[in-house]
């Protein structure tokens, strides 16, 4: 250990290029000062999931930046806006793997062909309930498009996803294009967009989906 470092049970903590908080494999997390009162919140080593402790409290213009999934689980979290790229809370305790997810996507489309937005893991021996809400804007004119569309997919004994069904949706369409699709790659539900062509479109989607695996 060097003179910026103390040790705490199996934690390490030190100080020289911010605050790093890891165990003796190197796992953990580390917080940088970007600027004045911005803070990023890094994963070192194999950290996927950062879980919060049990009452977080801090001030309203905090946001959460972060690659790795926010598990909330059972705790409270008091925080006026969290921002991340995807968010997953479980708020029972039943069925193990079970978890509703929140996510965002964004895409610029230049063609008529359907262009994927978002790709959604399929756990095995799972269902998968997906909502999407997704944004076209046409950069070089006023047209603009709204699509909702639903989807549930399962997945079983090591198989491909299966669409059990799927919504027409609704649509709000100020041109003639804008829709939205589903499509399956590996053990992956893939949500997909699609513009016009020779044109470029500006996609933003907001995802929302339920999985419920697990036998106990």
């Amino acid at each position: 250990m060097t003179t910026n470092e103390t040790k705490s049970g199996t934690l390490y903590v030190r100080n020289a290029t911010g605050a790093i908080i890891t165990d003796a494999s190197g796992n953990g997390v580390q917080i940088v000062q970007q600027s004045g009162t911005t803070h990023t919140l890094s994963p070192l080593g194999s950290v996927t999931t950062f879980r919060c402790t049990p009452i977080l409290e801090l001030s309203n213009s905090v946001i959460v930046l972060s690659d790795a999934t926010l598990n909330l689980g059972t705790e409270t979290l008091r925080l006026a806006q969290v921002s991340c790229a995807t968010s997953a809370v479980k708020t029972h305790a039943a069925f193990t793997g079970s978890a509703a997810f929140t996510r965002s996507g964004a895409i610029q489309t230049t063609t008529a062909t359907a262009t994927t937005i978002a790709t959604l893991a399929v756990a095995d021996n799972a269902g998968i309930w997906i909502e999407v809400n997704a944004t076209g804007r046409d950069t070089a004119s006023a047209t603009r498009a709204w699509i909702t569309r639903t989807a549930l997919y399962q997945r079983q004994a090591a198989g491909a996803p299966v669409a059990v069904g799927t919504t027409a949706g609704t649509s709000i369409l100020g041109g003639a294009w804008g829709a939205v699709s589903f499509a399956v790659s590996g053990n992956n539900v893939l949500v997909q967009v699609t513009g016009a062509a020779a044109t470029t479109i500006n996609w933003a989607a907001a995802i929302r989906s339920q999985t419920t695996s697990g036998n106990t």
